[in-house]
């Protein structure tokens, strides 16, 4: 009898660990996640249209279903300033930091939201023609930049996804397009 629960608790010892690293491994996004995204920006203050970058690690899991990510967000995005006067041109350039949440029966969802914190380059053309109202003049600022994002990403393959975000404030209203997990 000893040695039939000596041998039950040996393969219990040993399985537990297994399981538990195959579903962490099967995670969108957990502790020690890297991602890199690439997409399409649009909307925010000018309704431009532009493409962005991001780079995520997975820091912190405080449950199996929450986790925390840090990195960072390039983009670059012009829009039209409208009546023909010119263009606007925003970089963007943040630190950002997201709280994941995985949703035990959906394993290929990963939602999550968070902040923004970082450079915001804007320039302004002015193009007015012929008419001598503004003159043809490029005005540039560098601002603090704060936004707040809400998202998600679904896993096609353990290491491809497509992802939505939404944003406020100082970064892209609508970012879109796919995530590499390495």
């Amino acid at each position: 009898m000893t040695n039939r629960f000596r041998s039950v608790a040996i393969a219990a010892a040993l399985l537990v660990p297994t399981v538990a690293f195959s579903q962490a491994s099967t995670r969108p996004f957990g502790q020690g996640s890297r991602i890199a995204s690439v997409g399409v920006l649009t909307g925010g203050d000018y309704e431009g249209l532009g493409l962005g970058g991001s780079f995520e690690v997975g820091v912190k899991e405080f449950t199996p279903t929450l986790s925390l990510g840090v990195g960072a967000f390039a983009g670059y995005v012009r829009g039209d300033l409208g009546f023909g006067l010119g263009n606007v041109t925003q970089i963007p350039v943040m630190a950002i930091g997201n709280v994941h949440l995985a949703i035990p029966s959906q394993p290929k969802l990963d939602l999550y939201g968070g902040l923004s914190l970082g450079l915001l380059r804007t320039s302004v053309s002015f193009d007015d023609g012929d008419t001598g109202l503004f003159g043809d003049e490029t005005l540039s600022n560098s601002d603090l930049g704060l936004g707040i994002q809400v998202g998600g990403r679904y896993a096609f393959t353990p290491r491809a996804m497509g992802f939505v975000q939404l944003g406020v404030n100082d970064i892209p209203l609508l970012y879109a397009g796919l995530s590499v997990k390495f």
